[in-house]
């Protein structure tokens, strides 16, 4: 190991690998789930779902993505730029009872 993966004490230094995307080879281990799926229901479509997970989490690390920040700019992207505080149907509907304004004599 280098030096500069040992601390102080000259134990290495195992916390920083926790920020680290798991993985399984070259894969992201979230595919473990297509794997599965893959060995308990050997079917065309379960082999075609696995390759275009890999496929999508692949260009997502190829964008410079981890897998819940693209998810989050996927959900912005569907909600728009505006972001009311409320939903529509919270909102207070404007009336007009006449009594406001009166007529201008002229």
């Amino acid at each position: 190991m280098a030096e500069s993966s040992f601390n102080i004490y000259g134990t290495p230094v195992y916390w920083r690998e926790t920020v680290r995307t798991p993985r399984l080879l070259i894969f992201d281990a979230r595919l473990i789930f297509f794997f599965l799926l893959l060995t308990l229901h050997l079917r065309l479509w379960t082999f075609i779902a696995l390759v275009l997970a890999c496929c999508g989490f692949w260009l997502i690390e190829r964008y410079g993505y981890a897998f819940p920040n693209a998810l989050r700019a996927i959900r912005s992207l569907v909600a728009g730029r505006q972001r009311p505080a409320l939903p529509g149907y919270r909102y207070r509907s404007m009336i007009d009872y006449g009594f406001e304004t009166r007529e201008v004599p002229g």
